[in-house]
């Protein structure tokens, strides 16, 4: 058996060794003892994928490339746009022309100036190649038509229409690319675009510099050269942790310092621990019962009738789901807009457990009682196999048990289909994505970017065979979609987003179970880590604001 303490103590030593000469050959020669003990080692169960960021990033590759990459703007601790490069910004009265004013004297890593021409170019560069090769990046500047340099420190970007969630969306995943690095691989199709690595001397303009970089591990140091208000730490490493034990070895070995999003059986360990600090918040995130409401459904078609998801609904038990698969942690759910998002509709409360009431709704609507309890439906019994990602493995299984019980009690029997996560969305989509077998399961999401227009987007047509996981498609619904983009009158929006919000409720195609949390696990002795429903090593903030105390 592998000694994984010991393996551990190895990486952690590695990592400090390996920065302290990085730190020496930045200073000359001389490094602090303090700067070694400055080094913030954080874990993580899940891989670095592409140092490129125009490549689909996963959420280790995004909080790497926000603390190493550019950004006009970012999100502050209430998850609004902030300043990044972009010093201020105003907007033309008819919200068509956005004009930015970036700091002075920013520099690339390898000495060349970082202007306003940088960040036209990569924008002229998404629109160019948004039906390929930069289809993911271009998806964050949705609207733009256009962009130019006024000046070195002045951009101009302009809009084919107003777009309430420009700033937004340019906050999660816009990152500025350095044109005299790029430029080569922006020819043809773009797929050269795609296709390179950005792995040797890699280019970048954060507060971090990139010292080292694998999927396993990832090591930074603090740009001296920065051109904002640069980081109290001396760099940050990342180790990958192949399993929630792994990990949780290293934490309470003292080998890690924090952990970047935890599983609830991670933060149970952490909370025995006086070494460690704990702090939760409502997150971004949640997990859902999916329902096939698509009329393309061939067998099963009693699912489309709104009284059986509406019976199926309150025979849900949130709050013992809660408690005893998710250990407690996070909130039961209503929607797919979280109650840690700006832009929650507050008057859905989510439905009440009333096992009595669902059978009520059951025998109105004409749903016999078969002699096993099963009921019958047009000549069947509701019998159904239930979608099981592996994402949702561990506390989906104390989940589903729970739940199996429950909707046993109201007559309807779900036997557990498990399922490749990778594959799930393929077998929910059937045939030419037409959504003709699936009948329901679990998935688990994370509204993001915090702009709620993507996860919204999620139950348009349009997002039918993309992310479409209901098989939903409302003509109304796609009109208000598309209203509230255009809609750059908060209290306004916001009336259109609750009105899709209680639709979505209403449809009960996607059943909302419970919220997960947002949580910062870290060791005594630091402090100045942001937590927010993003969770709180995703954004620069923590990282430009974490330091040791006195103690």
């Amino acid at each position: 058996m592998r000694n994984y303490r010991s393996l551990h103590r190895v990486i952690a030593v590695a990592l400090a060794t390996v920065l302290a000469v990085v730190l020496a050959a930045c200073s000359g020669g001389s490094s602090s003892s303090s700067a070694t003990s400055d080094i913030f080692k954080l874990g993580t169960t899940e891989q670095a994928s592409s140092l490129n960021p125009l490549m689909a990033g996963n959420g280790f590759d995004l909080m790497l490339w926000r603390t190493i990459y550019p950004q006009l703007v970012t999100y502050d601790e209430n998850l609004e746009p902030a300043p990044a490069l972009a010093q201020s910004w105003t907007w033309s009265k008819d919200k068509k022309t956005l004009t930015f004013e970036l700091a002075d004297g920013a520099t690339w890593s390898d000495g060349e100036a970082l202007t306003a021409e940088d960040a036209a170019w990569t924008i002229k560069t998404l629109l160019k190649y948004s039906d390929g090769a930069t289809a993911t990046a271009a998806s964050y500047i949705a609207g733009v038509s256009g962009a130019k340099a006024l000046s070195d420190t002045e951009l101009e970007v302009d809009f084919s229409s107003p777009q309430a969630d420009a700033l937004g969306n340019m906050a999660y995943s816009f990152f500025i690319l350095p044109e005299h690095v790029y430029k080569k691989y922006a020819t043809g199709d773009g797929s050269k675009l795609l296709s390179f690595t950005n792995q040797d001397d890699t280019v970048t303009a954060g507060p971090f510099d990139l010292e080292s970089w694998s999927t396993d591990f990832v090591l930074t140091s603090a740009n001296p050269d920065y051109w904002g208000t640069g980081p109290k730490i001396a760099g940050y490493g990342v180790q990958y942790y192949s399993s929630d034990d792994s990990l949780t070895s290293a934490l309470t070995a003292g080998d890690i310092d924090g952990v970047r999003i935890p599983s609830a059986n991670v933060i149970e360990a952490a909370e025995d621990d006086s070494n460690l600090v704990v702090n939760t918040t409502a997150s971004l995130g949640y997990y859902t019962i999916e329902v096939n409401v698509s009329d393309n459904k061939k067998a099963h078609r009693e699912l489309l009738d709104p009284k059986v998801r509406e019976a199926m609904d309150m025979a849900i038990d949130r709050k013992t789901i809660l408690e005893q698969a998710f250990l407690g942690y996070g909130s039961t759910g209503v929607g797919p807009v979280t109650s840690a998002s700006n832009y929650t509709d507050t008057s859905l409360t989510g439905t009440t457990f009333d096992i009595d009431a669902a059978n009520k709704i059951l025998d109105d609507a004409g749903y016999t009682m078969g002699s096993d309890g099963i009921r019958m439906a047009d000549g069947h019994e509701m019998s159904y196999e239930f979608n099981f990602p592996s994402t949702m493995r561990g506390p989906g299984d104390r989940a589903f048990a729970i739940l199996k019980k429950d909707w046993a009690k109201i007559g309807i029997e779900v036997t557990a289909k498990y399922i490749d996560s990778a594959a799930n969305f393929a077998d929910i989509f059937g045939t030419n994505n037409t959504y003709d077998t699936f009948d329901l399961g679990f998935w688990d999401w994370i509204a993001l970017p915090p702009e709620p227009g993507f996860i919204l987007s999620v139950q348009t047509c349009a997002a039918l065979g993309g992310y479409n996981d209901t098989g939903y498609c409302n003509k109304k619904y796609d009109a208000l979609f598309a209203k509230q983009a255009t809609t750059t009158n908060a209290a306004a929006r916001q009336k259109i987003l609750d009105q899709m919000q209680q639709m979505i409720y209403d449809e009960r195609g996607l059943m909302v179970m419970t919220e997960a949390p947002a949580t910062d696990i870290h060791a005594q002795g630091w402090d100045g880590i942001v937590l927010t429903g993003l969770q709180a090593y995703e954004l620069p903030n923590t990282w430009l604001s974490i330091h040791k105390t006195d103690s």
